[in-house]
């Protein structure tokens, strides 16, 4: 870009101001503005969980920079309560609603990136009245969540949805007190991963006195005095609860991006290709609102997550000040650190490794996480996949009680780099006996998946 242009980025979270950042640096000269419809910026909606959880003891945490923090430090300016409601590409014009004054103005750019982020998907009718449901994707809707919990005391709670970030809420929910219902609609909970590890999430669940509810479809709720939660309805039962959090993954946002004519990917996101730059010459996209290409199939794959939002706004943000830079693509690596269980996964499960059409082979095995004659010594359970005609890695997940991140970190990095399985087998990993056996889970694992292929 020459200097003094004008680089405008639509959202004031994760990949927007991370994108408005990285132009920045790459070119200080650049004229920056984020549009975000909400009052504040920059807040950790990952950590939303445990604010609820108690293990984040003030909401100001969360929020890293303030508008006029940002603006100040960085140079980007910053309009808050302000939605873009249209793009003007041939005239590079953006149409923005002030919410708080009631007006529409024009803002210029030469470049833009959309970073408008998710909706969370809500597969049941809630009315406008019905208090006490709630789908949390920002820090407003946390802090609503709290103060409901603070006010009303509810004793029963109702999770819909058990992927990650219903795992997250159940834990976050027992951790106040509340009697959890968790409710998939799937035969199985943890559903990145395969049946044989989600039925060891369900048993550490009930263990801890979660009541868990598979193969049930939410028909609605019921209401009671004043409009609050009674009760979710299911195909097969009705749960009575006092607050209930709806975790059933999210929407793009790509209204906008939809009526500029700028094409959207087989999964409803925005299409890109590796610089983040969208089917309209000088548009980018990043975060929640785009399809990133899955490392394993090449295909287009959607991934609603915080670090993926951060790692595709520097990208989009680079390339828009002028600077070429690609993003590889991503493994929809994710983990859960729960008060009873850790669980992480990588890759392909095998149902999407079939979707596919890849072979997967699997093995599954449980193995000593550190020395064994050590007190407290306990398993790990390592689930491998891989693929049977290219015999390369293609997933992986892992559950125990400890121990499961910095494994998957490596499992990933063999994903991601095609490592030879041979090699993976015997690959020097740390040996140190209160955190891995000389044979780590790991070359265990693969040693078995050796012997299958």
């Amino acid at each position: 870009m020459g200097r003094g242009e004008r680089l405008v980025a639509i959202g004031g979270v994760a990949a927007g101001l991370s994108a408005a950042a990285r132009a920045k640096r790459v070119d200080p000269s650049l004229e920056i503005t984020v549009i975000e419809r909400g009052a504040g910026i920059s807040h950790a909606s990952c950590g939303l969980p445990f604010l609820i959880a108690g293990d984040v003891r003030n909401a100001e945490t969360l929020v890293s920079s303030s508008p006029q923090q940002f603006e100040r430090e960085r140079g980007i300016r910053v309009l808050t309560n302000h939605e873009a409601v249209e793009i003007v590409h041939s005239g590079r014009q953006l149409v923005v609603h002030d919410l708080q004054v009631g007006e529409r103005k024009r803002v210029d750019y030469d470049r833009l990136v959309l970073a408008t982020g998710a909706s969370p998907r809500i597969p049941f009718e809630v009315g406008e009245n019905d208090r006490g449901v709630f789908a949390v994707r920002s820090l407003d809707d946390a802090l609503a969540l709290n103060a409901w919990l603070e006010s009303e005391k509810p004793s029963e709670a109702v999770v819909i949805g058990s992927g990650v970030q219903g795992l997250e809420w159940a834990d976050a929910l027992q951790k106040r007190s509340l009697k959890v219902t968790l409710i998939e609609r799937r035969g199985f909970v943890a559903t990145r991963c395969d049946p044989e590890i989600g039925a060891l999430v369900r048993s550490a669940l009930q263990e801890a006195g979660v009541r868990v509810l598979t193969g049930s479809a939410v028909l609605g709720v019921e209401t009671g005095t004043g409009g609050s939660i009674s009760s979710v309805i299911t195909d097969a039962a009705v749960v009575p609860c006092g607050v209930a959090i709806v975790s059933c993954g999210a929407e793009p946002r790509v209204d906008l991006a939809r009526r500029a004519g700028i094409i959207l990917d087989r999964c409803g996101a925005i299409a890109v290709d590796e610089t983040m730059e969208t089917s309209v010459r000088g548009i980018f996209a990043a975060g929640d609102c785009a399809c990133v290409k899955h490392l394993v199939t090449g295909a287009p794959y959607y991934q609603p997550t915080g670090a993926l939002a951060v790692k595709t706004g520097r990208i989009a943000g680079a390339n828009a000040a002028g600077r070429y830079a690609a993003f590889p693509g991503a493994l929809a690596t994710q983990a859960v650190v729960a008060s009873d269980y850790e669980l992480g996964m990588t890759g392909l499960n095998s149902e999407e490794a079939e979707r596919g059409r890849l072979k997967p082979v699997a093995v599954t095995v449980r193995a000593p996480e550190k020395a064994r004659y050590l007190t407290g010594a306990g398993d790990l359970t390592v689930r491998l996949i891989a693929d049977a005609d290219s015999r390369r890695l293609i997933g992986a997940q892992l559950y125990g009680k400890r121990g499961v991140t910095g494994r998957l970190g490596v499992l990933a990095a063999a994903v991601a780099s095609r490592f030879p399985l041979d090699e993976l087998a015997l690959l020097d990993l740390p040996y140190a006996p209160k955190a891995s056996p000389v044979w780590d889970p790991i070359h265990i694992a693969t040693g078995e998946l050796l012997k299958k292929l």
